[in-house]
Protein backbone atom coordinates (compact mmCIF):
# COMPACT_ATOMS: atom_id res chain seq x y z
CA UNK A 1 0.00 0.00 0.00
CA UNK A 2 2.94 2.40 0.37
CA UNK A 3 4.42 1.55 -2.71
CA UNK A 4 1.20 2.68 -3.98
CA UNK A 5 0.97 5.80 -2.47
CA UNK A 6 -0.64 5.68 0.65
CA UNK A 7 0.52 7.87 3.68
CA UNK A 8 -1.19 7.11 6.58
CA UNK A 9 -2.02 3.94 7.93
CA UNK A 10 -3.91 2.63 12.08
CA UNK A 11 -3.02 -1.01 11.87
CA UNK A 12 -4.90 -2.11 15.28
CA UNK A 13 -3.89 -5.34 16.72
CA UNK A 14 -4.51 -7.10 20.49
CA UNK A 15 -0.98 -7.38 21.11
CA UNK A 16 0.13 -3.93 19.38
CA UNK A 17 3.70 -4.23 17.54
CA UNK A 18 5.26 -6.30 19.99
CA UNK A 19 7.31 -8.19 18.39
CA UNK A 20 10.94 -6.88 16.80
CA UNK A 21 10.08 -7.83 13.29
CA UNK A 22 6.81 -5.60 14.05
CA UNK A 23 9.27 -2.96 15.27
CA UNK A 24 11.28 -2.92 12.32
CA UNK A 25 8.38 -2.67 9.29
CA UNK A 26 6.93 0.76 11.64
CA UNK A 27 10.70 1.87 12.00
CA UNK A 28 10.78 1.20 7.79
CA UNK A 29 8.10 3.27 6.95
CA UNK A 30 8.20 5.85 9.47
CA UNK A 31 11.67 6.87 7.85
CA UNK A 32 9.88 7.25 4.37
CA UNK A 33 7.97 9.41 5.56
CA UNK A 34 4.62 7.16 6.38
CA UNK A 35 2.53 8.47 9.03
CA UNK A 36 1.95 4.71 11.16
CA UNK A 37 0.14 4.14 14.12
CA UNK A 38 -0.07 0.50 15.61
CA UNK A 39 -1.95 0.50 18.62
CA UNK A 40 -2.75 -2.07 20.62
CA UNK A 41 -6.31 -2.68 20.08
CA UNK A 42 -9.14 -5.05 20.09
CA UNK A 43 -11.43 -4.03 17.59
CA UNK A 44 -14.21 -7.16 18.24
CA UNK A 45 -14.58 -4.66 21.46
CA UNK A 46 -16.71 -1.52 20.30
CA UNK A 47 -15.74 0.23 23.19
CA UNK A 48 -11.76 -0.29 22.34
CA UNK A 49 -12.34 0.20 18.80
CA UNK A 50 -14.02 3.53 19.51
CA UNK A 51 -11.60 4.93 21.53
CA UNK A 52 -9.18 4.00 19.22
CA UNK A 53 -10.87 5.88 16.43
CA UNK A 54 -11.09 8.72 18.64
CA UNK A 55 -7.65 9.31 19.65
CA UNK A 56 -6.49 8.78 15.91
CA UNK A 57 -9.17 11.55 15.00
CA UNK A 58 -6.30 14.11 13.85
CA UNK A 59 -5.29 11.77 10.65
CA UNK A 60 -7.27 12.14 7.49
CA UNK A 61 -10.89 10.64 6.80
CA UNK A 62 -9.96 6.71 6.34
CA UNK A 63 -10.83 5.34 2.92
CA UNK A 64 -10.38 1.72 3.13
CA UNK A 65 -10.39 -1.26 5.38
CA UNK A 66 -8.95 -4.79 5.60
CA UNK A 67 -10.22 -6.70 8.50
CA UNK A 68 -7.83 -9.98 8.99
CA UNK A 69 -8.72 -10.27 12.38
CA UNK A 70 -8.35 -14.17 13.69
CA UNK A 71 -8.00 -15.67 16.62
CA UNK A 72 -7.76 -19.93 16.81
CA UNK A 73 -8.78 -21.65 19.02
CA UNK A 74 -8.81 -25.34 17.64
CA UNK A 75 -11.10 -28.53 18.79
CA UNK A 76 -13.64 -30.95 18.29
CA UNK A 77 -17.06 -29.07 18.84
CA UNK A 78 -18.42 -31.90 21.57
CA UNK A 79 -15.04 -30.77 23.53
CA UNK A 80 -14.88 -27.02 22.64
CA UNK A 81 -15.44 -24.60 25.67
CA UNK A 82 -17.38 -22.06 25.25
CA UNK A 83 -15.00 -19.65 25.89
CA UNK A 84 -12.66 -21.44 22.77
CA UNK A 85 -15.96 -20.88 21.25
CA UNK A 86 -16.69 -16.96 21.40
CA UNK A 87 -12.83 -16.18 21.38
CA UNK A 88 -12.98 -17.38 17.88
CA UNK A 89 -15.92 -15.92 16.31
CA UNK A 90 -15.36 -12.73 18.48
CA UNK A 91 -12.42 -12.68 16.39
CA UNK A 92 -14.68 -12.48 13.25
CA UNK A 93 -18.28 -10.99 13.94
CA UNK A 94 -17.72 -8.67 16.12
CA UNK A 95 -14.71 -7.40 14.84
CA UNK A 96 -16.74 -6.79 11.14
CA UNK A 97 -19.66 -5.68 12.56
CA UNK A 98 -17.79 -3.08 14.91
CA UNK A 99 -15.69 -1.90 11.99
CA UNK A 100 -18.85 -1.78 9.68
CA UNK A 101 -20.81 0.34 12.72
CA UNK A 102 -17.68 2.65 13.46
CA UNK A 103 -15.75 2.99 10.25
CA UNK A 104 -17.03 5.49 7.48
CA UNK A 105 -19.41 4.38 5.05
CA UNK A 106 -17.81 5.93 1.63
CA UNK A 107 -14.66 4.10 1.73
CA UNK A 108 -13.69 3.12 -1.18
CA UNK A 109 -13.06 -0.80 -0.19
CA UNK A 110 -14.02 -3.26 3.10
CA UNK A 111 -12.38 -6.34 2.93
CA UNK A 112 -12.80 -9.37 4.97
CA UNK A 113 -10.36 -12.17 4.58
CA UNK A 114 -12.36 -14.73 5.24
CA UNK A 115 -11.98 -18.57 4.70
CA UNK A 116 -12.99 -21.72 2.42
CA UNK A 117 -13.56 -22.66 5.73
CA UNK A 118 -16.77 -21.34 5.53
CA UNK A 119 -17.47 -22.77 2.80
CA UNK A 120 -16.31 -26.38 3.37
CA UNK A 121 -16.40 -26.67 7.13
CA UNK A 122 -13.51 -27.56 8.81
CA UNK A 123 -13.30 -30.40 11.13
CA UNK A 124 -11.68 -29.10 14.63
CA UNK A 125 -12.07 -25.26 13.74
CA UNK A 126 -16.06 -25.11 13.72
CA UNK A 127 -15.88 -21.49 15.69
CA UNK A 128 -13.58 -20.22 12.80
CA UNK A 129 -16.07 -21.50 10.25
CA UNK A 130 -19.25 -20.15 11.56
CA UNK A 131 -16.95 -16.81 12.22
CA UNK A 132 -15.99 -16.91 8.26
CA UNK A 133 -19.21 -17.49 7.17
CA UNK A 134 -20.38 -14.38 9.18
CA UNK A 135 -17.94 -12.76 7.17
CA UNK A 136 -19.33 -13.48 4.00
CA UNK A 137 -22.74 -12.71 4.92
CA UNK A 138 -22.07 -9.41 6.03
CA UNK A 139 -20.76 -8.63 2.71
CA UNK A 140 -23.13 -9.99 0.85
CA UNK A 141 -26.20 -8.21 2.55
CA UNK A 142 -23.99 -4.92 2.66
CA UNK A 143 -23.47 -5.01 -0.89
CA UNK A 144 -27.14 -5.90 -1.55
CA UNK A 145 -28.25 -2.79 0.44
CA UNK A 146 -26.19 -0.63 -1.91
CA UNK A 147 -22.40 -0.36 -0.11
CA UNK A 148 -20.06 -0.40 -2.43
CA UNK A 149 -16.55 -1.82 -2.19
CA UNK A 150 -17.17 -4.73 0.41
CA UNK A 151 -15.71 -7.83 -0.32
CA UNK A 152 -15.15 -11.27 1.51
CA UNK A 153 -12.12 -13.03 -0.52
CA UNK A 154 -12.54 -16.75 1.09
CA UNK A 155 -8.99 -17.75 0.86
CA UNK A 156 -7.54 -21.49 0.76
CA UNK A 157 -4.08 -21.68 3.05
CA UNK A 158 -1.60 -18.92 2.19
CA UNK A 159 2.14 -20.82 1.54
CA UNK A 160 4.63 -18.53 2.17
CA UNK A 161 3.29 -15.75 4.40
CA UNK A 162 1.16 -16.08 7.40
CA UNK A 163 0.47 -17.90 10.20
CA UNK A 164 1.02 -21.63 7.78
CA UNK A 165 4.53 -20.37 7.11
CA UNK A 166 5.30 -19.26 10.18
CA UNK A 167 4.28 -22.38 12.31
CA UNK A 168 5.75 -25.80 11.20
CA UNK A 169 3.19 -28.08 12.99
CA UNK A 170 0.73 -26.00 10.35
CA UNK A 171 3.12 -26.88 7.83
CA UNK A 172 2.96 -30.71 8.02
CA UNK A 173 -0.78 -30.93 8.70
CA UNK A 174 -1.36 -28.72 5.08
CA UNK A 175 1.52 -31.47 3.34
CA UNK A 176 -0.94 -34.34 4.50
CA UNK A 177 -4.40 -32.60 3.51
CA UNK A 178 -5.91 -31.91 0.07
CA UNK A 179 -8.81 -30.15 0.81
CA UNK A 180 -7.86 -26.30 -0.54
CA UNK A 181 -5.23 -25.02 -3.33
CA UNK A 182 -1.99 -23.44 -1.80
CA UNK A 183 -2.06 -19.47 -2.53
CA UNK A 184 1.20 -18.07 -3.17
CA UNK A 185 1.73 -13.93 -1.76
CA UNK A 186 1.88 -12.52 -5.56
CA UNK A 187 -1.68 -13.93 -5.82
CA UNK A 188 -2.43 -12.73 -2.65
CA UNK A 189 -1.53 -9.23 -3.50
CA UNK A 190 -2.84 -9.04 -6.95
CA UNK A 191 -6.13 -10.16 -5.73
CA UNK A 192 -5.73 -6.71 -3.02
CA UNK A 193 -4.53 -4.66 -5.87
CA UNK A 194 -7.86 -5.52 -7.87
CA UNK A 195 -10.41 -5.18 -5.19
CA UNK A 196 -8.86 -1.79 -3.39
CA UNK A 197 -8.82 0.02 -6.54
CA UNK A 198 -11.66 3.10 -5.88
CA UNK A 199 -12.09 3.09 -10.05
CA UNK A 200 -13.37 -0.32 -9.98
CA UNK A 201 -16.52 -0.44 -11.90
CA UNK A 202 -19.63 -1.25 -10.47
CA UNK A 203 -20.96 -5.07 -10.10
CA UNK A 204 -23.34 -6.21 -12.56
CA UNK A 205 -26.28 -7.85 -11.16
CA UNK A 206 -26.93 -9.39 -9.01
CA UNK A 207 -23.73 -7.64 -7.60
CA UNK A 208 -23.98 -9.55 -3.76
CA UNK A 209 -23.15 -12.89 -5.43
CA UNK A 210 -20.39 -10.68 -6.89
CA UNK A 211 -18.77 -9.66 -3.44
CA UNK A 212 -17.82 -12.85 -2.03
CA UNK A 213 -14.35 -14.66 -3.72
CA UNK A 214 -13.76 -17.88 -2.99
CA UNK A 215 -9.79 -18.53 -3.26
CA UNK A 216 -7.78 -21.85 -3.78
CA UNK A 217 -11.07 -23.73 -3.85
CA UNK A 218 -11.16 -27.69 -4.76
CA UNK A 219 -14.18 -29.39 -6.49
CA UNK A 220 -14.50 -33.10 -7.48
CA UNK A 221 -13.63 -32.17 -11.08
CA UNK A 222 -10.66 -30.61 -10.15
CA UNK A 223 -9.51 -34.36 -8.64
CA UNK A 224 -10.86 -36.16 -11.50
CA UNK A 225 -9.05 -34.34 -14.10
CA UNK A 226 -5.90 -35.86 -12.10
CA UNK A 227 -6.96 -39.33 -12.49
CA UNK A 228 -7.85 -39.01 -8.68
CA UNK A 229 -10.95 -39.99 -6.54
CA UNK A 230 -11.98 -36.60 -4.86
CA UNK A 231 -11.74 -36.11 -0.64
CA UNK A 232 -14.79 -37.74 1.28
CA UNK A 233 -15.80 -33.86 1.71
CA UNK A 234 -16.32 -32.51 -1.88
CA UNK A 235 -17.98 -36.06 -3.05
CA UNK A 236 -21.18 -34.36 -0.78
CA UNK A 237 -24.25 -33.41 -2.53
CA UNK A 238 -23.58 -29.89 -2.16
CA UNK A 239 -20.79 -29.98 -4.83
CA UNK A 240 -22.41 -31.93 -6.97
CA UNK A 241 -22.63 -29.57 -9.59
CA UNK A 242 -19.19 -29.33 -9.95
CA UNK A 243 -18.76 -33.05 -10.44
CA UNK A 244 -17.83 -32.58 -14.31
CA UNK A 245 -15.92 -30.59 -16.19
CA UNK A 246 -17.67 -31.08 -19.46
CA UNK A 247 -21.36 -31.24 -20.27
CA UNK A 248 -21.17 -35.19 -19.84
CA UNK A 249 -21.69 -35.52 -23.60
CA UNK A 250 -18.47 -37.79 -25.62
CA UNK A 251 -16.98 -35.72 -28.46
CA UNK A 252 -13.84 -36.56 -30.76
CA UNK A 253 -10.46 -35.36 -29.78
CA UNK A 254 -10.33 -32.26 -32.44
CA UNK A 255 -13.95 -31.15 -31.26
CA UNK A 256 -12.91 -31.06 -27.64
CA UNK A 257 -9.89 -29.55 -27.96
CA UNK A 258 -11.58 -26.57 -30.01
CA UNK A 259 -13.96 -26.38 -27.42
CA UNK A 260 -11.44 -25.98 -24.80
CA UNK A 261 -13.33 -29.19 -23.01
CA UNK A 262 -11.48 -32.10 -21.47
CA UNK A 263 -7.93 -30.69 -22.36
CA UNK A 264 -6.39 -32.05 -19.68
CA UNK A 265 -7.18 -35.43 -20.66
CA UNK A 266 -6.55 -35.05 -24.18
CA UNK A 267 -3.14 -33.56 -23.03
CA UNK A 268 -2.05 -36.63 -21.08
CA UNK A 269 -3.30 -39.19 -23.69
CA UNK A 270 -1.07 -37.40 -26.44
CA UNK A 271 1.86 -38.79 -24.50
CA UNK A 272 5.34 -37.12 -25.49
CA UNK A 273 4.01 -36.05 -29.09
CA UNK A 274 4.72 -32.12 -28.58
CA UNK A 275 3.46 -31.02 -31.80
CA UNK A 276 -0.15 -32.94 -30.17
CA UNK A 277 0.72 -31.32 -27.12
CA UNK A 278 1.13 -27.65 -28.73
CA UNK A 279 -2.17 -27.99 -30.34
CA UNK A 280 -4.17 -28.91 -27.57
CA UNK A 281 -3.10 -26.40 -25.69
CA UNK A 282 -3.13 -23.45 -27.99
CA UNK A 283 -7.09 -24.99 -28.90
CA UNK A 284 -7.77 -24.90 -24.77
CA UNK A 285 -6.14 -21.79 -23.88
CA UNK A 286 -7.99 -19.72 -26.87
CA UNK A 287 -11.07 -21.15 -25.92
CA UNK A 288 -10.75 -19.89 -22.39
CA UNK A 289 -10.34 -16.21 -23.75
CA UNK A 290 -13.23 -16.80 -25.93
CA UNK A 291 -15.65 -17.90 -23.40
CA UNK A 292 -14.13 -14.99 -20.95
CA UNK A 293 -14.58 -12.48 -23.89
CA UNK A 294 -17.82 -13.77 -25.48
CA UNK A 295 -16.14 -14.38 -28.93
CA UNK A 296 -15.71 -17.74 -30.87
CA UNK A 297 -12.72 -19.47 -30.41
CA UNK A 298 -11.42 -18.68 -34.67
CA UNK A 299 -11.46 -14.90 -33.68
CA UNK A 300 -8.66 -15.54 -31.41
CA UNK A 301 -5.33 -14.35 -32.97
CA UNK A 302 -2.80 -17.05 -31.98
CA UNK A 303 -0.14 -14.47 -32.41
CA UNK A 304 -1.57 -11.47 -30.44
CA UNK A 305 -0.60 -10.94 -27.31
CA UNK A 306 -2.61 -11.80 -24.22
CA UNK A 307 -3.02 -8.68 -23.23
CA UNK A 308 -4.32 -7.29 -26.50
CA UNK A 309 -7.52 -9.25 -25.60
CA UNK A 310 -7.93 -7.58 -22.14
CA UNK A 311 -6.18 -10.30 -20.07
CA UNK A 312 -5.31 -8.38 -17.10
CA UNK A 313 -3.31 -9.22 -13.41
CA UNK A 314 -6.22 -11.12 -11.81
CA UNK A 315 -6.74 -12.98 -15.23
CA UNK A 316 -3.71 -13.89 -15.52
CA UNK A 317 -3.55 -15.43 -11.80
CA UNK A 318 -6.65 -17.73 -13.12
CA UNK A 319 -4.96 -18.32 -16.06
CA UNK A 320 -1.47 -19.58 -14.03
CA UNK A 321 -4.03 -21.79 -11.83
CA UNK A 322 -5.61 -23.25 -14.53
CA UNK A 323 -2.21 -24.04 -16.79
CA UNK A 324 -1.15 -25.37 -13.49
CA UNK A 325 -4.18 -27.70 -12.84
CA UNK A 326 -4.95 -29.04 -16.19
CA UNK A 327 -1.58 -29.49 -17.68
CA UNK A 328 0.48 -29.68 -14.57
CA UNK A 329 3.16 -26.74 -15.50
CA UNK A 330 4.31 -24.05 -13.53
CA UNK A 331 4.06 -20.81 -15.73
CA UNK A 332 4.69 -17.63 -13.43
CA UNK A 333 1.99 -14.60 -14.03
CA UNK A 334 5.08 -12.35 -15.34
CA UNK A 335 5.21 -14.93 -18.21
CA UNK A 336 1.60 -14.91 -19.29
CA UNK A 337 1.84 -11.00 -19.13
CA UNK A 338 5.35 -10.55 -20.78
CA UNK A 339 3.76 -9.93 -24.22
CA UNK A 340 4.37 -13.11 -25.56
CA UNK A 341 1.79 -14.12 -28.11
CA UNK A 342 -0.43 -17.17 -27.97
CA UNK A 343 1.37 -19.60 -29.33
CA UNK A 344 4.63 -18.87 -27.28
CA UNK A 345 2.96 -19.05 -24.25
CA UNK A 346 1.28 -22.57 -25.35
CA UNK A 347 4.66 -23.72 -26.43
CA UNK A 348 5.94 -22.70 -22.96
CA UNK A 349 3.65 -24.62 -21.15
CA UNK A 350 4.20 -27.63 -22.95
CA UNK A 351 7.99 -27.48 -22.18
CA UNK A 352 7.42 -26.59 -18.60
CA UNK A 353 4.56 -29.35 -18.17
CA UNK A 354 5.48 -32.36 -15.63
Amino acid sequence: MTRRGAKNLIIPSRSGASTQAAKDVVSDLVSTGVRFVAPKCDVSSATELSAMLEACASMPPIKGCINATMALQDAIFDNMTHAQWTQTTRSKVHASWNLHNLLPHDMDFFILLSSLSGIYGSVGQSNYAAGCAFQDALARSRTDAGFRGYFSLDLGWMRNIGVIAENADFQRHRQHVADMQPIEDSDFLALLEHYCDPELPPRKSPAAAASQLLVGAVHPAYFRARGENPISFVDRPLFATFAFAGNGTKKNSAAAADDGEDAAFLFARAGGSSKSRRAIVLAALKAKLARALGVQASDVDSYRTLMDYGVDSLMAIELRNWIRRDFHAVVAVFDIMSGNSIATVSELIVQKAG
